[in-house]
């Protein structure tokens, strides 16, 4: 039980460090494209797989949702970043969008999909870097898709998908 309880504070802790950072780095979306930010932290009595925060930013307007989600499981992580085009159903997976289309962009780590491999010593130095790339990402060769002006049609990328 001890165990368990440590797992849970400490997941607890990078939950909190996840969710300042994205505010920190991808608020602005929020208070500049009138984005509605949502956040839900699943509850620990479920399994380990059901366990994540989620953080949704929503704009009925343009019909976009940009959803960020992490979930830690056995000492690894899971996470999931990517643009929806509500109306369409269609969506623009960043690890697939950066794997196909990446003129022009330094990555500067392996796989975006874990935090893990971002650039830093700490788990928070590690997810500022991640947030701060994907500001500069949303900000820069994304802006039009996410502000709602354009949308990039991808092919689907099995490969990477269930990594």
């Amino acid at each position: 039980m001890l165990l368990k309880n440590k797992f849970f504070m400490e997941t607890n802790e990078k939950y909190k460090i996840i969710e300042d950072s994205f505010l920190h780095y991808c608020g602005y979306l929020a208070t500049d494209l009138d984005y509605q930010i949502e956040i839900s932290k699943d509850d620990f009595s479920q399994p380990l797989y059901h366990q994540a925060i989620k953080i949704n930013l929503l704009n009925k307007k343009i019909d976009r949702k940009i959803a960020f989600m992490y979930q830690p499981f056995n000492g690894g992580e899971y996470t999931i970043f990517h643009i929806k085009n509500i109306k369409d159903h269609d969506s623009i997976f960043i690890h697939s969008y950066l794997r196909l289309n990446n003129e022009g962009i330094t990555f500067p780590w392996k796989d975006f999909r874990g935090m893990g491999d971002a650039p830093g010593n700490t788990f928070e130095e590690k997810v500022n870097n991640y947030f701060s790339f994907v500001s500069e990402l949303l900000c820069g060769n994304l802006r039009d898709v996410v502000e709602g002006r354009d949308w990039i049609e991808l092919p689907t990328d099995w490969e990477s998908i269930g990594r």
